[in-house]
């Protein structure tokens, strides 16, 4: 099996030999004279091409076979002007037809994605689309991510949204992107919006909710977020826009995409064109489930790589997005992660790609192979979260009772001083202390992703809230600045979770993927109540530019800060000297602390003049500058 798989790989790649009759792309080939579709199924004995008037229901109005010009290879040529038209293929095998499904190249489908649909993608540019370009990126250190969901972006009446819970009410949102920009932030991380499998697109009008974390198809926007999910071309249309406005507002936009397993497996596209080389396999012969979500895709088969690079590539150049955030990338293998970074850097320098470096079940891969955070040094141009940083802050996401550094618990102070350096090696580290770590595993500081909340598990407020019952709120808020300004202070690519700055509560729901609005939505009512969160993570933000933090090599890095001994466990202080020498330092006491300078000529950011000590209040921090 593994030999034949392989074979088809080959010839699967072999598109541009002179001996291959058609020299088409993948998929459908649309003119106003004729459709055309090339596509690739081992072992099939004929295939179908169903064309239908109607984007879900009715029986189909043509059907087509497709004739084999190379092993595995068929083609269809249909004359004539078949824009708007919708297809699925049935592919037979041993005299039994699959189910009927779009072909796994699709860009364009109808409602609930069952059905392909006939499109011209230049119709579906926006005004001026051949002129949006991606702001300019101003290289490490400059980098702020946002981690937002599209619907929980405007769902709230607050988001005053023509078209709540879409491309074009985020587009459109006089709130939303105008608050995102006015932090500094420069990347805004949208959770999943190519085609999933869990809202039912046929009635929208019902309460519904999900991440989208479970791929249907994966090169065709989700039609939930659009005005018209029957219409392949207006959600391909209002995500453009939605692009173009993020752009023209200074934000990049980074993809949540999910290549690490499928909602269906039998019924995938996958399986009816390719059964069996999709998806990754045990020693019992059994689907493998790293994914926790019933199966794994095995990036390492040749097909398989291909598929994910020319997918990412499609995103990357048709809708012009600006960088990819891969979902348990630990699944993946190292080789493809290194393609994809190759590939897509060759076209643009600049894309920003990072992911989970992990996984959530035991893989036939073994672990020297994946990319997994302990490997990261093997992938040096992706970038992985820091677990070390985020539980260190805050207490482990899988005990919400448990406490991190912020909240008293001293013996996490490694933990932070390790995230504070971006992962790397430094002389002052002591490992036998790290919790999760044994060594450095970043190639570089920028390398790390620094976060302490996103879309899964509590929220930072919440985490606070359940591990400290008793405090105020006020001291709570404290806590909650203080670990913001941890990850905006490291020298890791600071990570935000959506509404943090105005401490958001998802009201105790650690996982919320199918919760209702009511637990999602982000409440931009808060943004009056809570000012002072949003001026902190601007000011932080702003002076982690000015100084040049996260605009170092891991050598200069290691040379160019310094932790302080404080001789107290609440206390983590560090000097930097980046473009400016700064002295940064942090209690997470509870009671005031006076602590004598390292040496004099220090000022604050108001430009007063430090004498030998400063007193420091309880879940505090303090920035010096050199005079």
């Amino acid at each position: 099996m593994r030999v034949f798989a392989y074979l088809s790989l080959f010839l699967f790649f072999s598109a541009c030999r002179p001996d291959i009759q058609s020299d088409l792309p993948w998929g459908l080939t649309y003119t106003s004279e004729a459709t055309q579709f090339k596509i690739w199924a081992t072992g099939a004995d004929s295939i179908k091409l169903l064309l239908y008037s109607n984007d879900s229901e009715g029986q189909p109005t043509a059907v087509h076979s497709l004739t084999l010009i190379d092993p595995d290879v068929w083609q269809v040529r249909i004359p004539g002007d078949w824009i708007g038209s919708y297809y699925a293929f049935e592919v037979y095998r041993d005299g039994k037809g699959s189910v009927p499904v779009p072909d796994i190249y699709a860009k364009a489908v109808g409602t609930n994605g069952k059905r392909g649909q006939i499109i011209n993608l230049e119709d579906t540019n926006p005004p001026e689309w051949s002129q949006d370009a991606a702001p300019l990126d101003e290289g490490p250190g400059s980098r702020v991510i946002y981690e937002m969901h599209i619907r929980d972006a405007t769902i709230h009446p607050a988001g005053k949204a023509e078209n709540p819970g879409t491309f074009v009410g985020l587009a459109k949102s006089p709130v939303v992107l105008n608050h995102i920009a006015s932090l500094g932030v420069t990347h805004v991380h949208l959770l999943p919006f190519f085609d999933f499998a869990s809202v039912d697109e046929s009635r929208l009008n019902d309460p519904q909710y999900n991440w989208g974390y479970d791929p249907l198809n994966y090169n065709a926007p989700e039609g939930s977020y659009s005005t018209n999910p029957s219409d392949g071309s207006v959600r391909i249309r209002e995500l453009k826009t939605l692009v173009q406005t993020m752009h023209d507002k200074g934000l990049r936009v980074v993809m949540d995409v999910v290549y690490n397993h499928t909602r269906y497996t039998e019924q995938s596209s996958f399986e009816v064109f390719a059964p069996g080389q999709f998806f990754r396999m045990n020693s019992e012969g059994e689907l493998s489930n790293a994914s926790g979500c019933g199966n794994e895709v095995a990036s390492e088969n040749p097909m398989v790589r291909s598929f994910m690079i020319e997918s990412l590539k499609f995103w990357m150049t048709e809708y012009h997005l600006d960088g990819f955030r891969f979902d348990l990338m630990g699944i993946h293998d190292i080789k493809t992660m290194n393609s994809i970074a190759d590939t897509l850097r060759g076209l643009r320098p600049d894309i920003l790609l990072y992911g989970e470096g992990w996984k959530a079940g035991d893989s036939p891969v073994p672990d020297y192979e994946l990319a997994l955070k302990a490997n990261a040094k093997q992938f040096p141009e992706i970038g992985v979260f820091s677990d070390d940083l985020r539980d260190g802050v805050k207490g482990s996401v899988f005990n919400e009772l448990e406490q991190g550094w912020v909240q008293g618990n001293s013996t996490r102070a490694e933990d932070v001083k390790f995230g504070l350096v971006g992962a790397i090696s430094h002389p002052q580290l002591d490992f036998n202390k790290v919790n999760y770590s044994s060594e450095p595993y970043c190639a570089s500081p920028e390398q790390m992703v620094a976060y302490v909340s996103c879309h899964d598990n509590l929220t930072l407020w919440d985490k606070l809230a359940v591990s400290l019952p008793y405090e105020s709120d006020s001291l709570r808020q404290r806590r909650h600045r203080l670990s913001l300004a941890l990850v905006l202070l490291s020298q890791g690519t600071p990570f935000l979770h959506a509404g943090s700055e105005f401490y958001r509560s998802k009201y105790g729901v650690e996982n919320s993927y199918e919760s209702p609005d009511s637990i999602n939505h982000l409440r931009w009512d808060l943004l009056n109540q809570f000012p002072e969160g949003s001026s902190w993570v601007r000011a932080l933000i702003s002076f982690r530019k000015e100084v040049g933090i996260g605009c170092y090599s891991a050598a200069e890095v290691a040379e160019r800060l310094s932790f302080l001994d404080t001789s107290t466990p609440s206390i983590i202080a560090f000097t930097f000297s980046g473009k400016q020498e700064v002295l940064v330092v942090i209690n997470s006491g509870y009671g005031s602390v006076g602590m004598k300078l390292p040496s004099q000529g220090w000022r604050d950011l108001e430009g007063v003049e430090m004498g030998e000590r400063i007193v420091l209040e309880g879940t505090d921090v303090v920035m010096l500058l050199k005079s």
